[in-house]
């Protein structure tokens, strides 16, 4: 997956992002706290998610009768995840343009394969070399 910075405000501060032809806006947690990245590819890049259920408990995930995939924008660094659960231990969600592990496990075997939509708080921009 190529993940290219396109403009940051530096550690903390909102990051303009392009990863698989898609613009999103994340939390910046490449830079250096003095320092903002400069633009261009980011090496071993990953994506740090936080999702919870509105009352703080287990993301919950909804339907997705439309077999959506993908990111829809809502305002910040929140957006709506659509797609495919790929995983089950510790649950996982094909998005099209990245995979989100959940921080819970599942054993419900037909959740496997099903399409389903969730909340998601914050997405942050890493470095798997940080």
């Amino acid at each position: 997956m190529k993940v290219v910075l396109i403009e940051t405000e530096g550690y903390g501060g909102d990051a303009i992002i392009e990863v698989g032809g898609e613009r999103l806006k994340v939390r910046d947690a490449i830079s250096s706290v003095d320092r903002p990245a400069r633009s261009g590819p980011v090496a071993a890049a990953r994506f740090d998610v936080v999702v919870a259920d509105a009352r703080g408990s287990q993301p919950k995930l909804g339907a997705n009768p439309d077999r959506l995939t993908g990111l829809r924008h809502q305002w910040g660094w929140r957006y709506t995840g659509n797609g495919r659960v790929i995983g089950l231990d510790p649950v996982r969600i094909d998005l099209g343009i990245l995979v989100l592990e959940l921080p819970r496990s599942s054993d419900d075997e037909p959740l496997l394969g099903e399409f389903v939509s969730v909340a998601i708080d914050r997405i942050s921009l890493a470095s798997a070399s940080r």
